[in-house]
C-alpha cells in the first residue's frame, strides 16, 4: 500500500466518522425541536380546555394520543380527553339528558375514575347505549 492510498483511506475513515457525528448532532437536535412542539401543543390544548373551548381542546388532544410514542403519553392525553368530555357535559346548559349521558359515557370510557358523583354513575347505568344482537 502506498502513502498516497493510506492517507486516501484515513482521509475516508475521517470523513465517515465525522459524518457520523453530523447526523446524530441533527437527528438529537430534530428531537428536542419535536418534543419542545408536542409539549407546545399540550399546553395549547390544556390553555383551550380550561378556557372552555372543549372542541378546540379535543381535536388537539386528539392529535396528541394519535401521535403519542409512549404509553404514559397515551394515558395522559386520554385523561385530557376524558377531562373535555367530562367539561362538556357538566357545562350542558340545555343540553338533553341522553346527549349528557353520551358526553359522561365517552368520558368513562378514556378515563374510568373521571366519574366520582354516583348521581352521575347512576344516569350512566340507567342510559346505557343499546346494543345490537349478533
Amino acid at each position: 500500500m502506498t502513502e498516497k492510498s493510506k492517507a486516501k483511506g484515513n482521509q475516508l475513515a475521517k470523513n465517515a466518522i465525522m459524518l457520523v457525528f453530523i447526523l446524530a448532532a441533527v437527528w438529537f437536535v430534530w428531537r428536542n425541536i419535536e418534543q419542545r412542539n408536542v409539549i407546545a401543543q399540550e399546553n395549547q390544548a390544556v390553555a383551550l380546555l380550561d378556557e372552555g373551548k372543549y372542541d378546540e381542546a379535543r381535536v388537539l388532544f386528539e392529535q396528541l394520543l394519535g401521535n403519542a410514542k409512549s404509553e404514559e403519553a397515551r394515558q395522559r392525553h386520554r385523561a385530557n380527553l376524558a377531562r373535555c368530555y367530562y367539561a362538556q357535559a357538566e357545562d350542558a346548559t340545555g343540553m338533553a339528558l341522553a346527549e349528557q349521558a353520551k358526553l359522561y359515557r365517552k368520558a368513562a370510557e378514556l378515563d374510568p375514575t373521571i366519574i366520582q358523583n354516583p348521581a352521575i354513575r347512576l344516569l350512566l347505568e340507567k342510559n346505557k347505549p343499546e346494543t345490537v344482537n349478533p
